[in-house]
């Protein structure tokens, strides 16, 4: 078996080899030219029996047990404040300053006793101080003074101190594969009481490893086949790891990484029969993982990229960057989250429906998703949730009813229905109306009276929309049915034309910045709270950190990921792959959601009540 050097060698050409450390200098402990340990000893007779006293308790307590030790310690530094011990003294209460957490205390102390006579007390003193800079986040400085008091320190109680600050000292500087080392080292020493607690401590560090680095060291030790001295207890707890990594992500290749390792499947237990589970599978059936809710966002043309874009704001509004609003984890995979999380995916064809987002949300561990921003995108959302039985809340009516739906939740309004009330209350009191925005137009009567907000300009200098041609036809009535950009749009142009019609704003282009001076008539929307005659504090919050009210979209996916974030509040942490149980929660989630009760900007309902839309009226 290798010494403990040997393997810190090996490990650090390990970790040159894997990561292209520029010298593995860094990693050797310094042991040539150290001062031999010499102890220190009492001038009296009554000093060496007062402080074996102390000591003889010191070295039976354990870290928090040594706190009551403190008045004893100073009694003695005041008896013999001359005695060479008393240096001693200074160390043990520079530790108990570092147990309660005063690392100022703590390193004022041990720099008394650094700057003495070389040997034994000053070592317990360097290592105090390491340990101060270690929990300051100074790791660097911390290794230079904790490398070379490795194989030096004589006490039980140094060496165990030594092992742990050394180990998360190396962490913290991301010396992956010498922490590795002292890990192995610390398993090796530890003694039989104090087991438990140091694999429970290594597990968390290893917890926050990068995947890779910890695959190549497993595979490390398979080739050294035991002759290299690798513990093991660190090749245990390596692949429990990446076990509950590859477990947590469901990845096949990995889950085949950690078993390609003669033993370890039986050596894992029953994470070992689900890791076998994994490594034959293909790797992307649904998981429930914490309490996670997705997005599917479209990206197949402006008008509905525009639409995710808000709505991805408003519901960060409820939820936050909490997991990631990423498209891939890029940690370790087993952080836990505190609270209901957000993830998203990009839809870019819907010309040939494709589950592929959805089944990547629901392989990630979503219980519920967010999707639908037109009749077709929610359609197909529909159909999804309906086949794979897990709630879904679109963001529009579906083009065509699903029968007999009972996972699908309809947050948005009908495209359709929404331009008719708008062109209703354009043509009131026979006035002719217009349209920008909106369903494209039929060809036939009345299709001059509506313009695309993608219209381009004939040629330079010219308006994108035919406002010439609308004054001429007798037009009194504008409706705004696009986004807030496409209306603002045409303010510019009905400022450059000198047209002042009435113009009434739809939903979607709520949150416009209206013209100052408009010598016509302006009519918004008037729906909940969004354009209501109130706000609540939440929307004036919003207009504070933006800057404007919130756009139509922007609400909706707020009130969406309101009503989730209720329905998955509560839901137990951690991964669940068992198929059964990923149906069962969706289950209980979509009943949750039939009921989840959240304070709404787009409707003055509070939720579903039972049913599987959100009603709500529009007025102007």
């Amino acid at each position: 078996m290798l010494s403990r050097w040997s393997r810190r060698a090996a490990w650090c050409a390990i970790g040159a080899g894997a990561i292209g450390i520029a010298s593995i200098g860094a990693c050797a402990g310094s042991r040539s030219g150290a001062e031999a340990p010499s102890a220190t000893l009492a001038q009296s007779a009554d000093a060496q029996q007062a402080f074996q006293s102390i000591r003889h308790r010191w070295l039976l307590a354990n870290g928090s047990e040594r706190l009551v030790f403190e008045p004893e310690l100073q009694e003695f530094r005041a008896r013999f404040p001359s005695d060479p011990l008393t240096r001693l003294a200074n160390v043990f209460l520079a530790w108990i300053a570092l147990e309660r957490g005063d690392l100022e205390t703590a390193e004022a102390l041990a720099d008394r006793v650094r700057s003495g006579p070389a040997g034994t007390t000053q070592d317990l003193a360097n290592l105090v101080t390491g340990a101060a800079l270690c929990r300051k986040g100074k790791p660097e400085p911390a290794l230079d003074l904790l490398t070379p008091l490795v194989g030096k320190m004589i006490d039980p109680f140094a060496q165990s101190m030594l092992h742990e600050q050394i180990v998360d000292a190396t962490v913290k500087a991301h010396r992956w594969f010498e922490a590795l080392a002292y890990m192995d080292d610390w398993l090796r020493s530890a003694e039989q009481h104090e087991m438990s607690a140091v694999r429970e401590r290594v597990d968390m560090l290893l917890a926050t490893f990068p995947p890779d680095t910890l695959e190549v060291a497993l595979r490390t030790m398979k080739k050294a086949k035991g002759h290299a001295g690798y513990g093991n207890d660190i090749r245990l707890a390596v692949a429990g790891t990446l076990t509950q990594i590859a477990i947590k992500r469901a990845d096949p290749r990995l889950a085949r990484s950690v078993i390609d390792n003669p033993g370890m499947m039986e050596a894992l237990g029953d994470a070992g029969e689900a890791l076998a589970h994994l490594a034959s599978s293909g790797g992307a059936a649904p998981r429930i993982v914490d309490a996670t809710v997705g997005m599917v966002l479209p990206a197949r043309e402006d008008g509905l990229r525009e639409r995710a874009a808000q709505a991805v704001a408003g519901a960060l509004e409820m939820f936050g960057p909490d997991r990631s609003t990423v498209e891939a984890d890029g940690g370790s995979g087993i952080a836990p989250t505190d609270s209901p999380a957000l993830i998203t995916r990009d839809h870019h064809d819907i010309t040939a429906p494709s589950r592929a987002p959805f089944d990547e949300l629901a392989h990630e561990g979503a219980a519920l998703i967010i999707a639908g921003f037109d009749p077709e995108g929610a359609l197909l959302a529909s159909r999804y949730a309906e086949s794979e039985s897990i709630a879904v809340i679109v963001l529009a009516t579906p083009s065509q009813p699903v029968p007999d739906a009972r996972f699908t939740f309809v947050a948005g309004e009908d495209d359709e229905a929404v331009m008719r009330g708008l062109m209703a209350a354009a043509g009131q009191g026979g006035r002719k109306a217009a349209r920008v925005g909106g369903p494209a137009p039929a060809s036939g009567p009345g299709a001059d009276l509506v313009a695309s907000c993608d219209a381009r300009a004939a040629r330079a200098g010219d308006l994108r929309f035919p406002l010439a041609r609308w004054r001429t036809a007798g037009v009194g009535a504008i409706a705004l049915a696009g986004h807030a950009h496409c209306a603002h749009d045409v303010f510019l142009e009905l400022a450059l034309a000198k047209f002042a019609p009435t113009v009434l704003i739809g939903p979607e282009a709520l949150g416009v910045e209206l013209p100052k001076g408009y010598a016509g008539t302006i009519v918004q929307a008037k729906v909940g709270m969004v354009q209501g005659a109130s706000r609540d504090a939440s929307i004036e919050a919003w207009v504070r950190s933006h800057g404007d009210a919130p756009g139509w979209y922007e609400s909706l996916g707020r009130d969406a990921a309101a009503l989730a974030r209720m329905a998955v509040t509560g839901m137990r942490k951690g991964t669940v792959t068992d198929l059964k149980e990923v149906a069962a929660r969706r289950v209980a989630v979509q009943r949750a959601l039939e009921s989840a009760r959240a304070d709404l900007w787009t409707t003055k309902e509070k939720g579903f009540g039972g049913g599987r839309k959100l009603s709500r009226e529009i007025l102007y």
